[in-house]
């Protein structure tokens, strides 16, 4: 493949993860092609993850109140602190990734992945050089939010295979939260 076939795969694979992982909490997600979204003061979560072959690096805007529309409430939390979306988004980011994990794992990719961080805004560039960023922009009720990856292919040709292979019933891996 191709440095840009490899590039749009994973990307593919990455915006069919975005919608699970939103279909997962049990929201009807839908792509937007809406083009102004000032990311000034919008919490922005990332993790980084690679294998001998690629870089990726996903990043998450997602808007305090749609944090708080997703966050698994209790019926005993009546008020969520910004620290606690903060660490539900990087949650979300980690989630998101175990999804794109799984689906690389069945394109014949095995990625190590790094821990999940946050920042408010756009605080870093999400490329470098050599890297290219595709960004996804989805609605949930009424929230805009982004989701966006940095791919950085190493060297051509890489084969992830075109259709994935059967996943034999790996499950998405799961953090206990204490």
């Amino acid at each position: 493949m191709s440095h840009n076939q490899v590039t749009q795969r994973i990307a593919g694979l990455f915006a069919d993860a975005c919608v699970e992982l939103f279909q997962s909490l049990n929201y009807d997600i839908n792509p937007i092609d809406e083009t102004e979204f000032d990311v000034t003061d919008v919490p922005h979560g990332k993790i980084a993850a690679g294998c001998k072959d690629f870089a990726i690096n996903i990043h998450l805007h997602l808007p305090f109140p749609a944090l708080a529309m997703t966050y698994p409430v209790f019926s005993h939390i009546l008020i969520i602190d910004q620290a606690a979306l903060e660490d539900w988004l990087c949650e979300l980011s980690n989630r998101l990734m175990g999804k794109l994990k799984r689906k690389l794992f069945a394109c014949n990719a095995n990625i190590a992945i790094g821990l999940p961080s946050h920042s408010m805004g756009d605080a870093d560039k999400y490329s470098t050089a050599a890297a290219d960023y595709v960004a996804f922009k989805y609605k949930i009720d009424q929230q805009v939010f982004i989701c966006g990856i940095a791919i950085e292919v190493f060297h051509d040709p890489l084969l992830l295979t075109s259709q994935p292979m059967s996943d034999n019933g790996i499950p998405d891996g799961n953090i206990d939260l204490f």
